[in-house]
Protein backbone atom coordinates (compact mmCIF):
# COMPACT_ATOMS: atom_id res chain seq x y z
CA UNK A 1 0.00 0.00 0.00
CA UNK A 2 1.33 3.20 -0.56
CA UNK A 3 1.90 5.98 1.82
CA UNK A 4 3.81 9.45 1.80
CA UNK A 5 3.72 11.53 4.36
CA UNK A 6 3.57 15.18 3.10
CA UNK A 7 5.67 18.47 4.84
CA UNK A 8 1.89 19.33 5.94
CA UNK A 9 1.18 16.03 7.74
CA UNK A 10 -0.90 14.80 5.11
CA UNK A 11 -0.70 11.40 4.30
CA UNK A 12 -1.20 10.22 0.57
CA UNK A 13 -2.46 6.72 0.77
CA UNK A 14 -3.72 6.32 -2.56
CA UNK A 15 -4.09 7.21 -6.57
CA UNK A 16 -6.97 7.51 -8.27
CA UNK A 17 -7.09 5.92 -11.48
CA UNK A 18 -8.83 8.28 -13.43
CA UNK A 19 -7.75 11.56 -12.65
CA UNK A 20 -4.19 10.74 -10.98
CA UNK A 21 -4.92 13.04 -8.05
CA UNK A 22 -3.76 12.11 -4.34
CA UNK A 23 -6.20 10.46 -2.00
CA UNK A 24 -4.93 10.94 1.98
CA UNK A 25 -5.55 8.90 4.78
CA UNK A 26 -9.41 9.33 6.14
CA UNK A 27 -10.72 10.42 2.68
CA UNK A 28 -13.58 8.23 1.01
CA UNK A 29 -12.83 6.19 -2.28
CA UNK A 30 -14.15 3.86 -4.34
CA UNK A 31 -12.76 0.44 -4.68
CA UNK A 32 -13.62 -0.90 -8.07
CA UNK A 33 -12.00 -4.12 -9.96
CA UNK A 34 -8.57 -3.36 -8.12
CA UNK A 35 -8.92 0.27 -8.76
CA UNK A 36 -9.36 3.51 -6.68
CA UNK A 37 -11.85 6.16 -7.36
CA UNK A 38 -12.27 9.29 -6.25
CA UNK A 39 -15.72 10.58 -5.75
CA UNK A 40 -15.48 13.44 -8.18
CA UNK A 41 -14.55 10.86 -10.95
CA UNK A 42 -17.38 8.04 -10.36
CA UNK A 43 -19.50 9.65 -13.11
CA UNK A 44 -17.17 9.91 -15.68
CA UNK A 45 -16.01 6.04 -14.62
CA UNK A 46 -19.46 4.46 -14.26
CA UNK A 47 -20.26 6.16 -18.01
CA UNK A 48 -16.94 4.54 -19.50
CA UNK A 49 -17.42 1.15 -17.70
CA UNK A 50 -20.86 0.65 -18.59
CA UNK A 51 -20.66 2.38 -22.07
CA UNK A 52 -20.80 -1.39 -23.55
CA UNK A 53 -24.65 -1.98 -21.57
CA UNK A 54 -25.95 1.21 -23.12
CA UNK A 55 -29.12 0.74 -25.31
CA UNK A 56 -31.52 2.92 -27.25
CA UNK A 57 -35.22 2.91 -27.23
CA UNK A 58 -37.01 1.32 -30.05
CA UNK A 59 -33.92 -0.78 -30.55
CA UNK A 60 -33.52 -4.72 -30.72
CA UNK A 61 -30.74 -5.91 -28.92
Amino acid sequence: MLSIREEDGGEITGVCSVCGGDIYRGEEYYRINGRSICPECLEDFARDYFRSFVCRGGERW
